[in-house]
């Protein structure tokens, strides 16, 4: 890209939203139009995404998710469910970020409806495309972490002094809990290259 373009974080949302009105066709129509807009939009139009869904990676999403459906609790299953979220529209995408329970009042994941709306810049533009540079992205992830509201069931409930003390706290403490007290003396390169 030779000159920067313009974000539009509202365009991107409206195109979201004027695709899921083509019911049947939305991912062919939303493709048409970020080709009609040329190649730079398109990378536009994905890296965005790709920002929109990376700010999804959150502990109470995932959980509602694997409630919602079971095939999410792994990281692929995740990925597409982030996928779908951002295909749901500005609504509900944030909604789900200030609060992950609105996720019951959205429309059924299981359907997969407009799952793909959020990876169509991908197919509007040839791969090999330069793409943006790390500073514009860091930029733009800023620009739409602010636009974001995280709830407070967001984030994974625990800080480590919050964890009782169990057979997990070595994991805490580091690889030296796992060394008998006296032994570090003995730990030298030499030991540890036989």
């Amino acid at each position: 890209m030779s000159e920067p373009v313009e974000i539009d974080l509202d365009a991107f949302w409206s195109l979201i939203d004027q695709a899921k009105e083509h019911q049947g066709e939305a991912d062919e129509w939303l493709k048409g139009q970020l080709i009609a807009q040329g190649e730079e939009r398109a990378i536009v139009f994905d890296v965005i995404s790709g920002v929109y869904r990376g700010l999804a990676h959150q502990y109470g999403i995932w959980c509602a998710a694997s409630v919602i459906d079971e095939s999410c609790t792994t990281n692929s299953g995740f990925d597409c469910f982030k996928t779908w979220l951002v295909g749901q529209g500005r609504e509900v995408y944030m909604a789900a970020l200030k609060d992950p329970d609105s996720l019951a009042d959205a429309p059924d994941y299981r359907d997969r409806q407009f799952c793909s709306l959020a990876l169509a810049g991908r197919g509007a533009y040839d791969g090999d495309s330069r793409s943006f540079g790390s500073y514009e992205h860091v930029v733009l992830e800023e620009e739409v972490r602010r636009s974001i509201t995280y709830g407070d069931g967001i984030g994974y409930p625990y800080d480590w002094p919050d964890i009782p003390p169990g057979p997990w706290s070595w994991w805490a403490a580091g690889p030296m809990a796992l060394i008998p007290v006296g032994a570090e003396a003995s730990l030298t390169r030499r030991n540890w290259s036989r």
